[in-house]
């Protein structure tokens, strides 16, 4: 699941949880709290998605910052209705300082 958070549209910031089962088919598999805990693993999925975006989106769509977290986004946790419809004031409350720092590495 992902959150997609642009900021005054000039930086497209990506809130990344990794799919459980996707970690699980890799060679060796790997826990979502060791794949978060990696620091080549942000880069990694940033790369990834930059490589598919260039293909699809527009220059200014790009994505330039990725952060992976282990926390789903869920109804539980208010991150989510119960319709699985993102609640966005409730993640930028949660991952405040975790965007705040996205934000500060584009300059």
């Amino acid at each position: 699941m992902l959150c997609v958070w642009r900021v005054f549209k000039v930086v497209s910031c990506r809130i990344i949880v990794p799919e459980e089962l996707v970690l699980s088919r890799m060679d060796p598999p790997v826990s979502i709290e060791d794949f978060v805990a990696d620091p080549n693993s942000a880069g990694m999925v940033l790369q990834t998605i930059q490589t598919i975006g260039q293909k699809e989106l527009k220059s200014f769509e790009q994505v330039r910052h990725v952060t992976l977290v282990t926390e789903a986004f869920c109804v539980e946790n208010n991150l989510t209705t119960p319709t699985m419809k993102k609640r966005r004031d409730a993640i930028a409350e949660t991952y405040k300082d975790v965007l705040q720092s996205m934000l500060a590495n584009q300059e």
